[in-house]
C-alpha cells in the first residue's frame, strides 16, 4: 500500500490471494451443498435469524475495534463526540498481525455472503 502519514509513512502489506479464496469459497460452497451438510436453500429459508445474527456480530466487531483503538493508542483524528467517532472509525486500519479486519469484514465476508445468496 501506499506510505501512512497517520503511521509514519510506513505502508502495509497486503496479500493478493482473492482469486484462490474466492474458487476456495465455491467450492466449499459446493461440497457443503452436494454433501447435503449445509444445502444453499437454507439461506433463504433463514434469512431473518442469519441477518439478525450478522448484524449483531457486525456491531460487536465495530465496538471491539472502537475501543480497540483506544486501548492501543491508535485512534486518528478523533472529533470529541463518541458517536460521531464510533460511525466515521477510530482506527484506519484496525490489525490483529498480519490480518486486515477492515479489509476482511467489508470484502471477503460481505460479497460472499451475497454471492451466495
Amino acid at each position: 500500500g501506499l506510505p501512512l502519514p497517520s503511521q509514519n509513512n510506513t505502508t502495509l502489506t497486503y496479500y493478493c490471494n482473492a482469486l484462490a479464496a474466492w474458487y476456495a469459497s465455491l467450492t466449499l460452497a459446493a461440497v457443503l451443498h452436494l454433501t447435503n451438510a449445509l444445502p444453499l436453500h437454507l439461506l433463504t429459508q433463514e434469512a431473518g435469524p442469519l441477518l439478525t445474527v450478522c448484524v449483531l456480530v457486525a456491531d460487536a466487531t465495530a465496538l471491539v475495534a472502537y475501543v480497540s483503538a483506544f486501548v492501543a493508542r491508535r485512534e486518528h483524528r478523533m472529533s470529541g463526540n463518541h458517536v460521531y467517532d464510533f460511525f466515521m472509525g477510530a482506527w484506519l486500519n484496525p490489525r490483529v498481525g498480519q490480518f486486515d479486519l477492515k479489509f476482511f469484514c467489508e470484502t471477503r465476508v460481505a460479497w460472499i455472503w451475497l454471492f451466495c445468496l
